[in-house]
């Protein structure tokens, strides 16, 4: 088992300790075949949180759907409202926003590919 650390906003990390996110996508870099935060088994290290990795996928960054967009850590209340007033896909469009705000106007666009990697919450160290 590998432990790597990985680094998340501040807004990122109480999702995660909200239990609102259990998603994360991180840029592939150029000729990578293998994701540098690890593979299913292993341990991802954010401050005070262990995160244990339940899947690793490799994809473009526009095949996210609705219900990854929420694993990035929408909040069900954003959720509701959001689907209720712009239909299903508000999500993505949601997240769409937060990635342009993280990586910088048109980074979307560009279409990147990303692992996206899906994780679950092992333990607050105190």
């Amino acid at each position: 088992m590998k432990t790597t650390p990985i680094t998340f906003n501040t807004e990122m990390a109480q999702a995660i300790r909200e239990g609102r996110k259990t998603q994360t996508r991180r840029v592939v870099k150029d000729g990578t075949t293998e994701c540098p935060y690890g593979s299913s088994g292993d341990v991802l290290v954010c401050e005070d949180i262990r995160l244990l990795i339940r899947e690793v996928r490799k994809q473009r960054l526009q095949d996210i759907h609705a219900g990854d967009a929420l694993a990035e850590g929408l909040t069900a209340k954003d959720w509701l409202r959001g689907t209720a007033l712009h239909g299903p896909d508000w999500a993505v469009h949601k997240f769409r926003d937060i990635w342009e705000y993280i990586y910088g106007p048109g980074s979307w666009d560009k279409n990147p590919e990303v692992w996206a990697i899906t994780f679950e919450t092992l333990q607050e160290d105190k």
